[in-house]
Formats: C-alpha cells, sequence, structure tokens
C-alpha cells in the first residue's frame, strides 16, 4: 500500500470517528437505593402516606439539570433520568423511611396516621462542585403539623453527572433521616387519622 493510500485511509478512519455522535447516558435514582440483601420482615405498625412532591419547572424534565452561575441552569442534552424525578424521588424516600423505620409501610390511603408533602426548590448538580437539595417538607401526624425547611445539599468530590447521581440519592438518604427523626418527635405514625388530619395540608411558602 502507498503512503498517499495509507495517509488517505487514516484521514477516512478520522473523519468516520469525529462524525460519531455523542452517546446518550440514563440514570436511575432508586437502583442504588435498592437494598443489595433481603429485608427482615416485620409487623407493620405505622403508616405513611407520601402526598405530593413538587417540583419546580427546571426539574420536571428528564434532562439533568446543572447550576452553572447564581441564576443559570443548564439542561444537559446527553444525560437524562430514566424515570420522572418526583417518582423516583417518592420511592427513594419510602425505601429509605422503611429502612429506618421497619414497622412503617408506605401506603396511598387517605387515612394513614401520617402524610408527608415535600416542596423542592433545588434538587441538581451545581458547577462549582456540589449537589443542591433543598425545600420544605409538611408532616402531620397524631393531630400536629410540623413544616419546616430542609438542606441536604452535599460536596460533590468527583466531578460527572454519575457522580452527582451518587451524591444526590445519598442527600435522599440524609432527608429521611430527618423525616424519620420528625415523626418520633410526634409520636410516631401508629392508628389512623382522623377525619380533620385527611384534609388537605398546605406547606408553608
Amino acid at each position: 500500500m502507498s503512503k498517499v493510500s495509507l495517509l488517505l485511509g487514516v484521514l477516512l478512519f478520522t473523519a468516520a470517528c469525529s462524525s460519531t455522535p455523542p452517546q446518550n447516558h440514563e440514570y436511575s435514582l432508586m437502583l442504588g437505593a435498592l437494598p443489595t440483601s433481603g429485608v427482615v420482615a416485620a409487623e407493620k405498625t405505622e403508616t405513611l402516606n407520601i402526598r405530593r412532591i413538587d417540583l419546580p419547572a427546571f426539574l420536571q424534565t428528564r434532562a439533568l439539570a446543572m447550576q452553572v452561575a447564581e441564576n443559570e441552569i443548564v439542561s444537559a442534552r446527553y444525560h437524562s433520568w430514566t424515570d420522572r424525578l418526583d417518582n423516583s424521588i417518592a420511592r427513594v424516600l419510602e425505601l429509605m423511611l422503611v429502612d429506618e423505620r421497619p414497622k412503617l409501610a408506605i401506603t396511598e390511603a387517605t387515612d394513614a396516621a401520617c402524610q408527608l408533602e415535600l416542596r423542592f426548590d433545588r434538587f441538581h448538580a451545581a458547577a462549582k462542585g456540589e449537589v443542591l437539595a433543598s425545600g420544605r417538607y409538611s408532616l402531620v401526624a397524631n393531630g400536629a403539623v410540623t413544616s419546616r425547611g430542609f438542606d441536604a445539599s452535599r460536596a460533590l468530590p468527583v466531578g460527572g453527572y454519575g457522580k452527582s447521581v451518587i451524591q444526590l440519592r445519598l442527600s435522599l438518604n440524609d432527608l429521611a433521616s430527618e423525616i424519620d427523626e420528625a415523626i418520633t418527635a410526634a409520636g410516631g405514625c401508629e392508628g389512623k387519622a382522623s377525619a380533620s388530619e385527611s384534609d388537605d395540608v398546605e406547606i408553608d411558602p
């Protein structure tokens, strides 16, 4: 093969490689939260209904979001969630809360002893090297309403969307622990909610 033919072949191969479209990446928030061993069975004496999870508009898409400036969000073109983010957050919180409280059953029943609503203002990575997870939750338990802000943001030691998903999931672990403490402080989630407790609960602004 002549040098000209060899050079032409290299150039064609390089051009073909450079025209390869970027690979799409999908991330599951829930897979990393699934237990690796069997769950210990326990009698379910407490019930909790995760009634609502609100997200800002920029988190209501499948694209992962990155905050690149104080007021600027960029949506990734080739990095997306496998499922709706609010559903994934609810599922991870369910797993984490039951892990914290083995006697707790997560249910959609409106007469569950505890009712939980959450509003996320942030649940995304930031270019300065952290994941931001903050908002407000409202817990109704034993006739009392606990409504407070939370900030479960974490440092992001290694960059990349995959690493940020891991840290976001861990931030939900921290949030579940905080909610568990609030449930304990309210006296647990045993019994059933009264009619007044089953009414709509508004999260304070």
